[in-house]
């Protein structure tokens, strides 16, 4: 089934995307061919990523889909099964930053530009980066719908949007801007790029990982193994809460220390940490959950089959009596 569905939308999205291409191709400006692009992919896109937009209706939780209410035609959005697949994005046009930077990369590639994605992991945001003259440029589709979709509410996104890496400060969607950013694919630091950044060194000797997390962030700006006793960093200025562990039992149990700093822009900061507080990972905590639930069935099994145990016994010796009395009679 999910092969017809995924021809039918490749046919279509081919055609349209060729019927595209044909119309932009005698166009010589880059500048002007990304803004026509920016058109194409923005035209229509149902931008998921606010209170109003949130879908009606969201069936299996293994392949994750939702669908959202628009009059104008059925929008669906993947958020596992086809997630971020440009074909099923470009067919829909559903979602929010991460869909939209997807599609613009697709449709910029497919265009003859040399597209990536990049973005911010901690603080959740996508965009791309378009190489003009061989130099990595600023390209973020989302800021670019909110300024097609309304550009009387948002006039200075026009400039924002393209070639502009301190957009994010500029409008201010972030409080003190990103604290880290990076090139999905190859994780190439881009940080000094789009944040006011402070260089931290953090020395462990005994340190197996290191996670440095934001706190404004959703997820952590750095998660990685250390390879040597001692890793270096180009962070945003922010607080942060730094964890140096050290496994002890794999998903199970960490020797762990935590540490908060607060960085400021154009420093730089050098702190040694040791793991000393042994702690249970997410994981023992999920088993011991599932252990105690496991334990908590357990027991009402047993009691419920003591129940019934104790009933027919006293069934039974009802209808005993019940058999005497027949006798005597």
């Amino acid at each position: 089934m999910f092969a017809i569905i995924t021809s039918e939308i490749k046919s279509h999205v081919n055609t349209e995307i060729n019927s595209f291409e044909e119309s932009i191709k005698n166009i010589k400006d880059p500048q002007t061919k990304i803004r026509e692009i920016a058109n194409f992919t923005e035209n229509g896109y149902y931008q998921t990523y606010n209170k109003k937009s949130s879908p009606f209706w969201s069936f299996s939780s293994v392949l994750g889909f939702q669908v959202f209410d628009d009059p104008s035609r059925f929008r669906i959005r993947a958020t596992q099964l086809f997630a971020n697949d440009p074909y099923f994005i470009t067919y829909f046009k559903t979602g929010a930053c991460g869909e939209s930077a997807a599609l613009f990369n697709f449709v910029a590639n497919k265009s003859g530009f040399e597209s990536r994605i990049v973005g911010t992991r901690a603080e959740d945001h996508v965009w791309d980066e378009v190489k003009i003259n061989n130099r990595w440029v600023q390209v973020d589709p989302t800021i670019y719908y909110y300024y097609y979709a309304d550009p009387t509410k948002y006039p200075s996104y026009g400039d924002l949007w393209f070639d502009n890496p301190q957009a994010y400060s500029k409008i201010g969607w972030i409080d003190g801007g990103y604290s880290s950013v990076f090139v999905f694919d190859t994780d190439e630091d881009l940080s000094t790029k789009y944040c006011n950044t402070s260089r931290l060194s953090v020395s462990c000797q005994n340190c197996d990982y290191i996670k440095i997390k934001p706190d404004t962030g959703r997820a952590f700006s750095i998660d990685q193994e250390m390879q040597n006793y001692e890793a270096t960093f180009n962070l945003g200025r922010k607080n942060y809460t730094i964890f140096a562990g050290k496994t002890l039992i794999p998903f199970l149990l960490v020797k762990e220390k935590n540490a908060t700093i607060s960085l400021i822009a154009n420093e730089n900061v050098n702190i040694s940490s040791f793991p000393e507080e042994i702690r249970l990972t997410i994981w023992s905590q999920l088993l011991f959950v599932l252990g105690f639930i496991a334990l908590f069935l357990f027991a009402l099994l047993f009691l419920i089959g003591m129940v019934i145990k104790i009933y027919t016994k006293w069934k039974r010796g009802q209808n005993g009596c019940d058999i005497l009395k027949l006798k005597e009679i």
